[in-house]
């Protein structure tokens, strides 16, 4: 049984060296770099390197240029492991964040009490209507165009006030009921087409004569 295991040993010992004159080495080259006894593995160039006598001697000619193909190369044992998708990297800032200095620059005291003043109404409702509110405003040719809603008592409806110069003058301003209906009224001039247009959030939208 002894003789039988160191004969399987010399035998891949055998197996596992490069005879005479034999590659032993050089780029993409994958099998083993020792010669067998009284040889030396010699490096002929990048390529190639073969089995030479250890007391010299004249090997055959070696390849002088690269193969054909591109030998491949070996993949590492241990292959750096790739960062799971469930961890993020860590960025670290190069330059330290900067905090802000706030101005104080507008900033005042405010009072420990509000108080605001009025003039009063500037307008009551008139031909016996109830209310008079919602108003819209927009200053035409130096005067005031005001609109509003009124509450007749049974219907909401819209009402259109005289043009007038001063707040004070709105008082005695005429309060005229329009044709159509368009309480909280909203009144702009559209420039493209050189109109008035007063809009309402409950009924469509009208167009005013210049």
């Amino acid at each position: 049984m002894k003789v039988a295991t160191i004969s399987a040993f010399l035998l891949g010992a055998a197996y596992a060296q490069n005879g005479a004159w034999q590659q032993c080495g050089g780029k993409g080259f994958t099998g083993t770099t020792t010669c067998v006894s009284g040889f030396t593995c010699s490096a002929q160039n990048e390529w190639y390197s073969q089995c030479v006598p250890s007391n010299g001697g004249s090997p055959p000619s070696a390849p002088s240029s690269a193969p054909s193909s591109a030998p491949t190369t070996a993949k590492p044992l241990n292959p750096t492991p790739k960062p799971s998708s469930s961890s993020s990297p860590t960025v670290v800032p190069t330059n330290a964040p900067t905090t802000a200095t706030p101005s104080t620059t507008g900033f005042c005291d405010l009072p420990t009490t509000l108080k605001w003043t009025s003039t009063g109404p500037l307008a009551q409702p008139q031909h016996g209507w109830v209310s008079l509110k919602d108003f819209t405003n927009v200053v035409y040719n130096g005067k005031h165009l005001v609109y509003g809603s009124v509450y007749t008592g049974t219907k909401y409806v819209s009402t259109g006030i005289s043009p007038f110069t001063n707040w004070s003058d709105m008082a005695t301003a005429t309060q005229n009921i329009m044709p159509f209906s368009a309480p909280a009224p909203t009144l702009f001039f559209f420039s493209p087409n050189n109109i008035w247009v007063l809009a309402s959030p409950t009924a469509p939208a009208r167009i005013l004569p210049t």
